[in-house]
């Protein structure tokens, strides 16, 4: 089953109420919420939805994976600095930003792997990479 059906099928799921999770909780108040964006941060939903701050960027993560979220910027508060968030209806949108997020996740893994591997790594193989100079073996 390719992504864009697995997004399509799990919105089916939560729309019937075949779901009914914490995550279902957080897709809902975002959409109740479109129309104002400003007003869906990562604080604010933590006291609305009495989920601890682990717990819903846990799920706000997988829901960003799936594209069927988006930051859109960011608010201060007097508890920090936090995501605004939204929801995204668009089939197609959620279909690029779900490809954008596994690029920058892959990305992510690959910085990890060289900064903590370089020693293990030929240097060839580094520098097919173009990504990270070999530290000095000082």
């Amino acid at each position: 089953m390719n992504s864009q059906a697995k997004r399509e099928t799990y919105l089916h799921q939560i729309e019937s109420g075949k779901i009914r999770s914490k995550t279902v909780r957080v897709l809902y108040h975002l959409q109740k919420m479109e129309a104002h964006p400003g007003l869906v941060t990562t604080d604010i939903m933590r006291d609305v939805l009495g989920y601890s701050h682990q717990t819903l960027t846990a799920i706000l993560s997988s829901l960003q994976d799936a594209g069927l979220i988006k930051i859109i910027g960011t608010v201060r508060s007097d508890r920090g600095v936090y995501s605004s968030w939204k929801y995204v209806s668009d089939v197609d949108e959620r279909e690029r930003l779900a490809e954008l997020r596994h690029q920058e996740k892959y990305n992510l893994w690959l910085k990890r792997g060289v900064e903590e591997f370089h020693d293990l790594l030929p240097h060839h193989v580094l520098n097919s990479l173009h990504l990270y100079t070999i530290p000095s073996q000082d």
